[in-house]
């Protein structure tokens, strides 16, 4: 027998208060509660991220299915089945859902994830079209002023520089390309951490000529100067330009 609309009431405001504690467990038992007794999607799909977030990903994927089985063309319900897939190591299953995705939205996160799949298989070429994709359904949402939840953060623009600049220059040995993208973390993105992450990373697979331009990159205003100078160091960089203090 179903609760009535003061029980029912009841659970989903147990729901949202164990969820806010971070008690995800109980959160998502409360509103899988609350869909049994409603049919509501939404309540299924909070479920499925409580149960991610508690680290239940069987539990999740199940709860993301009962939400998207009630509102399939709510494609961020499939989005989050994608990602779970990932969590898990699903690469095949997450793929065939992020392509169902990217087919039907505009969805620049979807591109992005794809992409970051194609490089945990080596797929340098596929990895390269899906960043691009991201970025340029990115760029398309500001032209047309295109509010979506779906854009692209700046975070994950930078991981799409930073991701591109590893294919070309670590892979791929396509130095010109990967100078771009480190030029565009800088310039476009201003994000010197993750440049400085590369040039350590180009440095350990003995890249040198890219993990020099990496760090001459950053040489004159990255704030963490001693780590820029061992790796001046290392590299054999004399940085004319930087005040010694």
């Amino acid at each position: 027998m179903g609760k009535t609309k003061q029980g029912i009431n009841g659970v989903i405001e147990k729901a949202t208060s164990l969820q806010k504690n971070g008690n995800y467990l109980n959160a998502a038992k409360a509103y899988l509660v609350a869909f049994v007794n409603t049919n509501n999607w939404r309540f299924a799909n909070e479920a499925g991220l409580c149960f991610q977030q508690a680290s239940c990903l069987l539990d999740a994927t199940d709860a993301f299915k009962k939400a998207l089985s009630i509102a399939p063309d709510r494609n961020f319900i499939l989005f989050n089945i994608g990602l779970n897939y990932i969590i898990t190591g699903q690469y095949e299953l997450a793929k065939e859902a992020l392509q169902e995705v990217l087919r039907e939205t505009f969805n620049p996160k979807a591109a992005f994830e794809l992409g970051w799949i194609a490089m945990q298989q080596q797929d340098w070429d596929n990895a390269i079209e899906y960043f691009d994709i991201a970025i340029i359904n990115d760029q398309a949402l500001n032209n047309f002023n295109i509010t979506s939840s779906t854009s692209l953060d700046p975070l994950m623009a930078s991981s799409v520089y930073l991701n591109k600049a590893r294919i070309y220059g670590l892979e791929l040995h396509r130095y010109d390309e990967a100078c771009k993208m480190l030029s565009n973390l800088k310039e476009v993105a201003n994000d010197k951490r993750r440049i400085f992450t590369f040039a350590k990373e180009a440095m350990h697979k003995e890249k040198i000529e890219i993990a020099k331009f990496a760090t001459t990159l950053i040489l004159e205003d990255y704030h963490e100067f001693n780590q820029v100078r061992e790796l001046c160091d290392e590299l054999c960089i004399i940085p004319d330009s930087l005040s010694m203090k």
